[in-house]
């Protein structure tokens, strides 16, 4: 179970993540690395759900990129990723087991399992601990404070936080 957060400044992002790992037993391990969001050429990206495929798409974020910022290219993007999946490991199903907060030149998108695909220009967390977190957002909390009191309430959320900070 995971929380990451986002929230869009005129002059810049901010973005982060928890770090607990929950197993597929339903156990939970505590993480120091950055394994629920990171940085891969211009893009940052935060994810809850399956660490598997949020592994495998850093791997085709090492050789692939959006053509643009627009809901569209993204959208592509992740069914470009969705197939490539699907190909690469021979799966049955197209789908996605993750939702992301991705960063891509500039702009802030948020993808869930369906495929949705939604501009962020405001604030918006996911995972277990996303009502937690964007509560604190809407009361004008910070994103560290904000992914604190969703590892504070929610025992699906842990510190340590890994924060990234993307200039405007």
């Amino acid at each position: 179970m995971s929380v990451a957060a986002v929230k869009v400044y005129e002059d810049k992002i901010i973005i982060g993540a928890d770090s607990q790992l929950t197993l597929g037993d339903g156990s939970h391990k505590k993480e120091i690395e950055n394994v629920k969001i990171w940085k891969e050429n211009d893009m940052v990206v935060a994810g809850a759900g399956s660490i598997y495929e949020f592994s495998s798409f850093l791997i085709y974020c090492k050789k692939n990129s959006p053509a643009c910022a627009t809901d569209v290219s993204i959208f592509d993007f992740f069914v470009d990723f969705a197939t490539w999946k699907k190909e690469k490991l021979q799966m049955e199903d197209f789908n996605l087991e993750c939702s992301y907060l991705f960063v891509f030149d500039k702009h802030v998108f948020l993808i869930d399992e369906y495929f949705y695909i939604k501009e962020i220009t405001t604030y918006q967390a996911i995972g277990s601990g996303m009502a937690y977190a964007e509560a604190a957002l809407y009361l004008g909390h910070s994103i560290r404070e904000a992914l604190a009191v969703a590892c504070r309430l929610s025992p699906e959320c842990e510190e340590p936080l890994n924060i990234y900070e993307i200039p405007l």
